[in-house]
């Protein structure tokens, strides 16, 4: 899913603003043509005007509240990892209320411009048409100034959402490690990706994102996620932590978990108190070893990394060779089949008005976001 696309939810002054901009636009183009039909009265020149002004103030409303509807993600829809991201940064219930909204909206205003055109295509009476436009135009209007709490909130949404990472089903590794050891490094000699890669901690604020072909079946790629640098506090992980972990929870087929054996990052013994951490946590995951900046290892430092490898061979293998890494994963993940993408669908949206007198509070689950909500 590539939340980056999210179209801008506009405000519903702004959509009306530009549905009568269209109809003035259209119906002067229709008003020159009627006007010169010399077989037509002046009742039935102002029905054929003001039908096609509706026509057009509906359509263009109708179309963008359900464009929003059908371009913005159907929650039940979503993979295990966007489903928790978006928990984690958003009110789902209100979220889901608020495209209901506009998914009843788009339907009213379909329903009341049908009204109103037979109203005034059976209309005879001059003083009547007007009066009928006047009422239509209140009543779409109204329908938008009842949604207008939902498009300010769903805006809000996609700001949040467009920082989300795009991530693919498919056979996926992740890179962890503590910050500054070297994983968008590996990350770089890996994949075609070209992460930030600077002198301090926390250089990474998102998931970097790369992709290992296998030579052998070019078609066949492994998805390469290099993880925000996670600290050894999994019960008090930050904003960037929690995507991590995540996505280790939910992506991850494996985990390559990047030491730094000159301890520049980290103490040794904090890196392999978070390895043990991991390694419980995602038993049931694939799991190797690399051991990064080597090539600045001296002599007593070498005799420490030879050291290391025999502590970590048997079942998890340890290498400080970015292509033997390379050769691992495209062994583990060989056998593993492209997962099912997750789909958006609009049927999944609720027809539903918006609840009058009713307020929803979802700013205790959005931490730094609340500021985005409405209430």
């Amino acid at each position: 899913m590539n939340f980056q696309d999210l179209m801008k939810v506009e405000t519903a002054d702004k959509y009306i603003d530009l549905a009568f901009f269209s109809a003035k636009k259209e119906s002067d183009k229709e008003r020159t043509k009627v006007l010169l039909n010399k077989n037509l009265d002046k009742v039935q020149k102002s029905q054929i005007i003001e039908n096609h002004k509706l026509k057009v103030i509906g359509r263009s409303l109708s179309a963008s509240l359900k464009k929003i509807v059908h371009v913005f993600p159907a929650y039940k829809n979503l993979t295990p990892f966007y489903k928790e991201l978006m928990a984690n940064y958003m009110d789902i219930p209100s979220y889901k209320k608020s495209l209901g909204a506009l998914n009843w909206a788009s339907g009213s205003i379909e329903r009341m411009s049908y009204f109103y055109n037979e109203k005034i295509r059976r209309c005879r009476e001059f003083n009547a048409i007007n009066a009928y436009r006047q009422q239509y135009y209140g009543r779409i209007s109204s329908f938008l100034k009842q949604v207008k709490n939902d498009l300010i909130y769903l805006e809000n949404c996609r700001r949040i959402m467009k920082d989300f990472p795009s991530v693919k089903s498919m056979p996926t590794v992740c890179i962890a490690g503590f910050p500054n050891v070297g994983k968008s490094t590996l990350l770089l000699k890996l994949s075609t990706a070209k992460p930030e890669i600077k002198e301090y901690a926390f250089t990474t604020k998102q998931l970097n994102i790369g992709y290992i072909a296998d030579p052998e079946t070019p078609m066949k790629k492994v998805q390469l996620i290099d993880t925000p640098g996670t600290l050894n506090r999994l019960e008090e992980m930050n904003d960037i932590e929690r995507v991590s972990y995540l996505a280790l929870k939910y992506c991850a087929d494996m985990i390559i978990y990047v030491f730094d054996l000159t301890e520049a990052s980290a103490p040794l013994e904090d890196q392999e108190e978070l390895f043990n951490a991991l390694k419980k946590q995602f038993k049931g995951k694939d799991l190797a070893v690399y051991l990064s900046k080597t090539d600045l290892l001296d002599k007593e430092g070498r005799k420490k990394l030879d050291s290391f490898k025999k502590k970590k061979t048997g079942k998890i293998r340890a290498e400080d060779d970015a292509e033997k890494i390379k050769k691992i994963i495209l062994e583990k993940m060989s056998g593993l089949k492209t997962m099912k993408t997750s789909q958006v669908s609009p049927e999944e949206v609720p027809d539903s008005a918006p609840e009058d007198g009713t307020q929803v509070n979802p700013t205790q689950s959005l931490g730094k976001y609340k500021k985005y909500v409405r209430v």
